[in-house]
């Protein structure tokens, strides 16, 4: 390295550190928001920003709306079927038109308008196979189609055609190789190929739309290179 090259670089290591100083001296604050502001519990799962600006916590007692100032609460009233089916709502997700959506855990599925301030509900009807298969809902997810995506702890994976309100499930079957590794779903996401990856209690699978079939990938201590513990 020259000597000029060297210089160069002091310089540009100290102006680094003194740019650097105000950040590191600036102290963070944080506001902690509880149950004495109208938060509704303790216990937040989730949260999300909606397109207006507002914050919604789903917890173990209901949905919470902050605006900032104040906290509004929607809780289950078992006098409404339109109001939210369960309090224990804890995953929130927000679609492409900034509708919310709540996966509760034994009240089933749940669609918000932001805007009206109105419940549709989605749960389980064991007579009929387009319902959503289980009402407890953990993971929310809406592909590139448009279509909801519903992971659930023992009913499998679902899909929702929002404009029709119907189900379509996908079970493991131990029978079929290319059906889901396991009914208990964590997590969903796409890929730039449209391939879903899910999560189970079994691995990982890979969910091709067109095929509608799964391929598997599990932990194999022979194999450093597969899926880790």
């Amino acid at each position: 390295m020259s000597r000029t090259q060297a210089v160069f670089t002091q310089f540009l290591l100290i102006s680094l550190i003194l740019f650097s100083l105000p950040l590191m001296a600036e102290e963070k604050q944080f506001r902690s928001i509880t149950r004495e502001d109208g938060l509704s519990h303790s216990t937040v799962y989730s949260l999300l920003r909606d397109q207006r600006g507002f914050m919604w916590f789903g917890t173990g007692r209901g949905l919470n709306r902050y605006d900032g100032y104040q906290i509004t609460q929607f809780l289950h009233d078992p006098k409404d079927p339109n109001s939210l089916p369960n309090n224990n709502a804890g995953n929130l997700y927000m679609d492409r038109e900034g509708l919310i959506w709540i996966g509760t855990w034994g009240g089933g599925l749940s669609q918000l308008n932001p805007e009206t301030l109105k419940f549709t509900n989605y749960q389980q009807d064991d007579s009929d196979p387009q319902s959503l298969s289980d009402n407890r809902v953990q993971s929310i997810f809406q592909d590139h189609a448009g279509n909801l995506w519903v992971g659930t702890r023992s009913g499998g994976l679902n899909k929702l055609n929002i404009k029709t309100g119907k189900f379509r499930q996908f079970h493991h079957d131990p029978k079929n190789p290319q059906s889901i590794s396991n009914n208990r779903i964590w997590s969903i996401v796409e890929d730039q190929q449209g391939f879903l990856w899910i999560g189970t209690d079994s691995g990982l699978n890979r969910f091709d739309p067109k095929t509608e079939t799964f391929s598997h990938f599990f932990h194999d201590p022979q194999k450093p290179a597969s899926l880790s513990h």
